[in-house]
């Protein structure tokens, strides 16, 4: 029995392999991206940003869907924080609370395990993510109090 190869996109090998482009896999993710939006929206979840890794062989795409707090902030951090705040010396009612730096008012929204060195993350109004050291946001938050 003979396979016939029914791909004719120019950089198809004989064997029907075609090769991936850094093009066409932004464009894959994208795509990815939006039909998962819908699936996220039905449960509740809000859809990360992805991750891609690829060689021209295959692609892949990392995603992760994390629950969200009643405010709208993420319950994975929010989770984290009530178990790490007190081993890194920061309040417990850390998350949500602001403080202001560098013209900037930062809002905490938790605790990210997967971040060793800088694991606290912050928001800011125009809606950008700010990692911090432990200690730096005990010291902020603690001059926030007295201000």
């Amino acid at each position: 029995m003979t396979q016939t190869n029914n791909n004719t996109h120019p950089a198809a090998d004989a064997a029907g392999f075609q090769e991936l482009t850094k093009a066409q896999v932004i464009a894959l993710q994208d795509e990815v991206r939006k039909a998962l939006e819908v699936i996220s929206a039905k449960y509740g979840l809000k859809l990360m940003p992805s991750r891609a890794s690829w060689s021209p062989e295959g692609v892949k795409i990392t995603l992760q869907m994390d629950k969200q707090t009643e405010d709208g902030g993420n319950a994975r951090l929010a989770a984290a924080w009530a178990r790490y705040a007190p081993l890194e010396n920061l309040p417990m009612d850390g998350v949500g609370r602001t403080f202001t730096t560098g013209g900037k008012v930062h809002t905490v929204a938790g605790y990210d395990v997967k971040r060793r060195t800088r694991p606290v993350v912050t928001k800011c109004a125009n809606g950008k993510s700010y990692l911090w050291e432990a200690a730096t946001v005990a010291a902020l938050l603690k001059q926030a109090v007295k201000a």
